[in-house]
């Protein structure tokens, strides 16, 4: 594919995406870390929060970030 004079790939695309991922992880992990009442001023359902942090989580055990993981945790049980 050629976007803007450049060949993309399908791969490239993928890393991107990859790479964008882990952007809003990293965001919403230091967002939830520093501000403690960001879950609670966070619109949506309890179910909707739960799910975040299961993401989070999940993330962070795939990245072999364990400290996170636990933060995230002890948060999740509240």
């Amino acid at each position: 594919m050629n976007i803007n004079g450049r060949d993309i790939t399908a791969a490239d695309i993928v890393t991107q995406l990859d790479m964008l991922h882990t952007g809003w992880c990293r965001l919403m992990y230091k967002c939830i870390s520093t501000d403690v009442q960001f879950l609670e001023d966070m619109g949506g359902t309890t179910y909707e929060k739960r799910q975040l942090l299961d993401e989070l989580i999940e993330y962070f055990i795939v990245t072999e970030e364990y400290e996170k993981c636990a933060e995230l945790v002890k948060l999740k049980e509240c």
